[in-house]
Formats: C-alpha cells, sequence, structure tokens
C-alpha cells in the first residue's frame, strides 16, 4: 500500500470516529413515536423535571391556591395511573372538600386545577417542546385537564375539551411574560440543589422573584 493511501485511510478513520454519529433509535413512545437516547436523557434529566415541577407550582402561585411543597421523587413513587413521577408539586383542597361545594364553587376551582395542569407543560417547556417525550407528556396533562373539568365541575365531553382549549391558549399567554419564565427558571434552579422545598419557601422565592421582576433577589 502506497504511502499516501495510507495516510488518506487513517485520515478517513479519524473523521469518522469524530463525526456525530446518528442516536440509536431505543423503542416507542406509548402512543408511537420513535424514541432515541437523546430524547430519553433530554427529558429525564433533572433540570427538565424540575421546570415542569416548577411550571405547576407557579400555577397555583398565580391561582392563590395553596403548596404543600415540590421535590423529587424515590424510584418506586407513581402517581393515579400507575406511572412513575420522578417529581411531584402537591397543593390544593382535598378532593372530598371540593366536590362538597356547590357546583358553582366547584366549576371555578375545576377551571382554576385545569390551570394548574396546564400550567406544568406550557410553563416548563414540554408544550413547545420536539422531544416525542415531551410531546406525550403534553397530551396526558391535556387530558387530566380534561378529566378535572370532567370530574370536579361536571362539564360534559364537549364542554371540557372546548375548555381545555380555551385554558391552553390562557396559559399560554401567561407563561410568554419574561418575569413568569424567569420566575420558572428560579424555582426549577432551587428545587434541583435542594431535591425538596416546602409550601412556605416556595411561596417566598416566587414572591421575591416577582418583586424583582423575575430575577434572583
Amino acid at each position: 500500500m502506497r504511502k499516501n493511501e495510507r495516510e488518506r485511510l487513517a485520515r478517513r478513520a479519524e473523521y469518522l470516529k469524530s463525526r456525530p454519529r446518528p442516536h440509536k433509535f431505543i423503542g416507542e413512545t406509548k402512543d408511537g413515536r420513535p424514541l432515541t437516547q437523546a430524547h430519553a436523557d433530554e427529558f429525564e434529566c433533572d433540570q427538565n423535571i424540575a421546570r415542569h415541577e416548577a411550571g405547576h407550582a407557579v400555577g397555583r402561585w398565580i391561582m392563590g391556591h395553596k403548596i404543600d411543597y415540590m421535590q423529587f421523587n424515590a424510584e418506586n413513587d407513581k402517581g393515579n395511573h400507575g406511572d412513575i413521577l420522578a417529581a411531584s408539586t402537591v397543593g390544593g383542597e382535598r378532593l372530598p372538600d371540593i366536590m362538597a361545594l356547590p357546583i358553582g364553587e366547584r366549576t371555578v376551582i375545576g377551571l382554576q386545577e385545569a390551570f394548574v395542569t396546564l400550567a406544568g407543560v406550557v410553563g416548563g417547556g414540554d408544550a413547545s417542546s420536539d422531544n416525542p417525550l415531551c410531546k406525550w407528556e403534553t397530551q396526558n396533562h391535556l387530558r387530566q385537564a380534561h378529566g378535572k373539568l370532567y370530574h370536579i365541575a361536571g362539564m360534559d365531553d364537549d364542554e371540557c375539551r372546548a375548555q381545555v382549549a380555551r385554558l391552553l391558549g390562557v396559559v399560554a399567554a401567561c407563561f410568554r411574560h419574561p418575569v413568569l419564565q424567569n420566575m420558572v427558571t428560579i424555582l426549577a434552579i432551587t428545587l434541583v440543589k435542594a431535591r425538596r422545598l416546602e409550601g412556605n419557601a416556595i411561596v417566598k422565592i416566587l414572591n421575591d422573584a416577582y418583586a424583582h421582576g423575575g430575577s434572583t433577589p
């Protein structure tokens, strides 16, 4: 083999090692979207999880709802549908207490709870992401918002769909405001570091951030 041919092959081998490689597909999401390891890594990273929960918390703050705590969960913690919950934001009134209220008050609370549900995927960024796992998460939260309007407010399916579509626009308009975007970021960064935040600490972080125009005090 000629020297220049060996050099050419060596350069080609070095190029092949250094060039970006296509991500390996590892399966599908529950709605059949092809999934890569890069998608999973992006979706499951602490920062993305914390932003999602911060979106919920800011939604509760906007509604004036009680916030009990936010935390990263143990690996085996599950939600109502058996899904593993990497993190959770807990607050609001107990469902039995809500269901004992007159239908008018239940309707208001149902709309507020649907807003908070949508705030997680809109404020946290899932709704605007091309990641198929984020798209699935968004669809899941749309269904959850629908369910809250159906069960709490007693709306029929058509009205639930119409209200979810309307609320989605309202939530998106709220979280386009740079102050709210920064509040989500500040709270998410704090949660990643602390792993758990109590309600009074969350409210203080959000109040301070809002008072400073969404910047860190």
